[in-house]
């Protein structure tokens, strides 16, 4: 149903719901990780979040998906910030907290 919104055909092939499939999975690993407040995996995926606009943007330009295709980063980006954001705000368990560090 979401690739029309964004220029691309609808398809009987298996691609999209091996594409389906993987993100569920992928939901699971994170539910996973932040059940465990395993801080790592979210911190890698800042970084991979903003690579999507660029590798969403290179697909464009070299021809083998419509622009449209950009609309799907926005929300990303946002929560990638958003996670960026509590990441430097919150720090990782165990580790001094700036005004612990400077009463010491």
């Amino acid at each position: 149903m979401p690739l029309p919104i964004v220029g691309i055909p609808q398809t009987n092939e298996v691609w999209i719901r091996v594409a389906g499939m993987t993100v569920i999975f992928l939901g699971i690993f994170y539910l996973v990780a932040a059940l465990n407040e395993y801080r790592q995996i979210f911190v890698v995926s800042v970084g991979i979040r903003f690579a999507v606009v660029v590798f969403f943007a290179a697909f464009a330009i070299a021809g083998f998906a419509p622009w449209n295709l950009i609309l799907l980063t926005p929300l990303d980006v946002l929560f990638a910030i958003w996670t960026l954001i509590e990441l430097r705000r919150e720090p990782a368990m165990g580790a001094p907290r700036a005004a612990a560090r400077t009463a010491a």
